[in-house]
């Protein structure tokens, strides 16, 4: 009896270890804080932007995102948003989509001058004002309509997937909404 509780309790726990292997990585089913989404047959896996810190800096500081990376943007509630390219050191492909996941807009946005640091020896005040006239001279990529979703993608991920604006991508939008803050 006991041989066969010791079988029973060592099955169990290599059960429970190989549940723990199989589980889901980095997606939103494994409540991770990166979205899997597909699109025409190919998957990414994108990080979860939802709060107004994630949101501001984005991809910001990256000199790399991978083939099937990138991020997506979530808001409280669809607005006429506007990207740039502030601090990115890769280029970066948009997707602006509405509150059901329909596509409003989409651009291939190129790297910018980067950003001016602050001089030795230079105020803050004139730092600010610096980087304040730097920000404004971005080009600013709209999503022409009320989005309530960005997906941004490595540069040239746009000319593979063959999408237009009013095209439909299947995103779990009711699920994402509540994520918003």
């Amino acid at each position: 009896m006991a041989d066969r509780f010791r079988f029973m309790t060592i099955r169990l726990v290599m059960l429970v270890a190989l549940a723990a292997l199989l589980a889901p990585g980095c997606d939103e089913e494994a409540g991770s804080d990166t979205v899997a989404v597909e699109i025409n047959g190919a998957w990414y896996h994108l990080e979860l932007a939802d709060d107004p810190e994630t949101r501001q800096l984005g991809l910001g500081g990256r000199d790399h995102i991978d083939a099937d990376g990138g991020m997506i943007f979530v808001f409280k509630s669809p607005l006429v948003l506007y990207f740039v390219m502030r601090d990115c050191l890769a280029p970066i492909d948009i997707v602006f989509l509405d509150s059901s996941g329909r596509i409003t807009a989409m651009h291939a946005m190129t790297i910018e001058d980067p950003e001016p640091e602050q001089k030795e020896g230079e105020s803050d005040s004139a730092y600010n004002t610096r980087r304040a006239e730097y920000d404004r001279g971005l080009p600013k990529y709209s999503s022409r309509f009320a989005a309530q979703f960005a997906l941004e993608f490595a540069g040239g991920t746009l000319d593979t997937l063959d999408l237009k604006p009013g095209d439909k991508i299947d995103l779990d939008t009711v699920k994402l909404k509540k994520l918003a803050r």
